[in-house]
């Protein structure tokens, strides 16, 4: 996962792009899903996809809670 800033240089309103591949050798670059659950509105930073013994896919990710503001930790499944 990559942040930026499209419109300038300096911190600010960053957003985020991801990595994708068929064969893990070449890499293409797509850009992140906006946040379409109350609470990602704030932003998701720093996502890993792990696989947990005989499970499906999950993802780690940092967010910010929508009612106090605070940074935590969350898991995201494929349902």
């Amino acid at each position: 996962m990559t942040q930026n800033n499209p419109e300038d240089p300096l911190w600010g309103y960053l957003t985020g792009d991801h990595f994708v591949s068929t064969d893990l050798v070449k890499l293409g670059i797509a850009p992140s899903p906006p946040p379409h659950q109350p609470f990602e509105i704030n932003g998701c930073w720093f996502a890993s996809v792990t696989f947990l013994p005989e499970s499906e896919p999950v993802i780690l990710y940092t967010d910010i809670d929508d009612k106090q503001m605070n940074v935590r930790n969350s898991l995201a499944r494929y349902c």
